[in-house]
């Protein structure tokens, strides 16, 4: 009886396989991309929007529009790039809101964020008057308002459905903090040169994709505050937790569903995008040496996780300790190679992350009060004369000047 049970359950979890609309042909997948999407193989990168495309990267007029002079001369360049970290990012949004009280907050040209970066990156892009968004979000946030689990969830995860909690409630959420009027201020301050980026992972072509959310919420298309929020549900849907997004993409005449989903393991940061600048326009206008970018890696994650001993076992707890270690090791790796690529360009680093010896008793998919709160308090208190890495905390020092001239005299 007990044999008949099991391949009775095994028949049935076989058959349930998740209903998903149909997926692209292989012959297209890389080549048809949902509108919003950034066509990074394009020089310079373009936005596919319907029926056209447009150039991602501001002009030299908008680049230079606003700027300060640093120290050296340079105009300034200042760039954000938020990695992910769950529920941890509520230090990055507490940081963000410390750092608004200092007076000294940039005003970012350029953000990049993936993972829960994303939902800190609206309130960075537009600025400290928009602080309520991070507050609302990681501070009255309840963990109810960002997912649901339950036996339906759970049993479907096991059924078949891909996922095993529902994240209806975020989306609500999303809604009413993202509303229209915010997605309008996004759609200005693109207009004057600003641009703000997401990455989500195309599971289907399996390949990390670029969303240029400034121009979404200026595309004036009629689902451009639709697709802006869907954007970020699919950059924070952490896979076989939540459900993937399915972007609808059109071939002959047929529609079909493109999956996208969290870009945690992923390429965090963008790259030439840093600079958000296009060199032959920069360099028509001679302003190729006189901007300088200052990028700005805001890391919601430890260097050393501090793991609570003894989990509970439940499916999500394992889940989160596995994505908080994997997590771990793509943002520093990615955070190394952003290093090299800001530093081969005589671009400026600073970085801030999650001191190892601060205990989280949460992972990184639990949302508990007040413990988030107290996150977002501690990421608070450290904005206030925050001392910047200007180099990756995994990275070796470099030489002193004793140790070089030693090396210099072995080779002479």
């Amino acid at each position: 009886m007990r044999f008949l049970f099991v391949l009775a359950v095994s028949i049935v979890v076989a058959s349930c396989a998740p209903n998903r609309p149909p997926a692209l042909p292989t012959d297209y997948s890389d080549s048809v991309m949902p509108w919003g999407v950034v066509d990074t193989d394009a020089d310079p990168p373009a936005v596919v929007l319907p029926g056209r495309r447009i150039n991602s990267l501001p002009s030299s007029a908008s680049v230079v529009k606003d700027l300060r002079r640093g120290r050296s001369g340079s105009y300034e360049y200042p760039v954000l790039s938020i990695s992910g970290g769950g529920s941890h990012g509520a230090w990055g949004a507490g940081f963000l809101k410390g750092w608004s009280e200092t007076g000294t907050r940039p005003d970012f040209r350029v953000v990049t964020a993936m993972s829960v970066g994303a939902l800190l990156a609206t309130p960075a892009f537009l600025g400290p008057e928009y602080d309520r968004i991070l507050t609302r979000f990681f501070v009255e946030g309840k963990q109810s308002e960002f997912y649901r689990v339950g036996p339906g969830s759970i049993i479907g995860g096991l059924l078949g459905s891909g996922h095993f909690a529902d994240n209806t409630p975020g989306l609500k959420l999303l809604n009413e903090l993202l509303d229209d009027t915010v997605i309008d201020a996004v759609a200005r301050e693109y207009r004057n040169g600003r641009r703000l980026y997401v990455s989500t992972a195309n599971f289907d072509n399996n390949r990390w994709t670029l969303w240029d959310l400034g121009a979404i919420a200026a595309s004036g298309e009629p689902d451009r505050y639709h697709r802006y929020r869907q954007v970020i549900l699919a950059a924070i849907a952490v896979p076989a937790a939540f459900p993937p997004v399915y972007f609808p993409v059109e071939v002959a005449g047929k529609t079909y569903g493109q999956m996208h989903l969290d870009a945690g393991t992923n390429f965090v940061f963008f790259g030439s995008f840093m600079t958000g600048t296009d060199a032959a326009a920069l360099a028509e206008a001679n302003l190729q040496v006189d901007v300088e970018p200052v990028v700005y890696a805001l890391m919601n994650t430890q260097r050393e996780p501090n793991l609570a001993a003894n989990p509970s076992g439940a499916p999500l707890d394992l889940a989160g300790r596995a994505y908080q270690r994997i997590g771990r090791f793509a943002s520093y790796a990615a955070l190394d190679r952003l290093w090299v690529y800001a530093t081969e360009r005589d671009a400026e680093v600073r970085i801030a992350y999650i001191p190892d010896d601060l205990p989280i008793p949460f992972d990184v998919f639990e949302f508990p009060q007040p413990q988030m709160s107290e996150l977002f308090d501690e990421g608070r208190r450290s904005a206030a004369g925050y001392p910047f890495l200007n180099r990756p905390p995994d990275l070796p020092p470099p030489p002193s000047d004793a140790e070089k001239s030693h090396v210099n005299g072995r080779v002479n």
